[in-house]
């Protein structure tokens, strides 16, 4: 949450159209940090499906392909990843990575942080990233 009250404050800074309605944003925010209660479903809320999977059941499976990125991702997860990641050359599976901004892109360019070798890089969120470039490795364009 603070992360994204951080870029709500960027986005002000840079000149984001309705800067009212993003100064709600941030007090909204900051009210749920301070005073937050989790969501949950109505006492008779209905779904289509719930699925259940049992971790048991599914170690060993191979995995063809990873995505790391959405609009919720933050960029600790991603920082979280390389740390995971840190040391191997080679991994058995396609790993894309997409994070969510082009703030967050800029600021995992500019520390560097490690990307595996076979790593894809997907094209973002809405339309937020783009294709790799030798100016963003991480799949956004300016």
């Amino acid at each position: 949450m603070t992360s994204n009250i951080t870029l709500t404050k960027w986005m002000i800074a840079e000149g984001y159209a309705d800067a009212r309605t993003l100064k709600r944003r941030i007090n909204a925010m900051e009210d749920w940090i301070a005073y937050g209660t989790l969501l949950k479903a109505d006492a008779n809320a209905q779904y289509a499906a719930v699925i259940e999977i049992d971790l048991a059941e599914v170690a060993g499976t191979k995995i063809d392909e990873v995505f790391i990125g959405s609009c919720m991702t933050k960029i600790g997860h991603f920082r979280a990843a390389a740390k995971v990641l840190e040391g191997k050359s080679d991994i058995p599976t396609r790993l894309w990575i997409s994070p969510p901004t082009k703030m967050d892109a800029l600021i995992l360019t500019e520390e560097r942080s490690r990307r595996p070798r076979q790593v894809r890089r997907a094209h973002g969120n809405a339309g937020q990233l783009g294709a790799p470039s030798r100016k963003y490795p991480w799949g956004m364009h300016g």
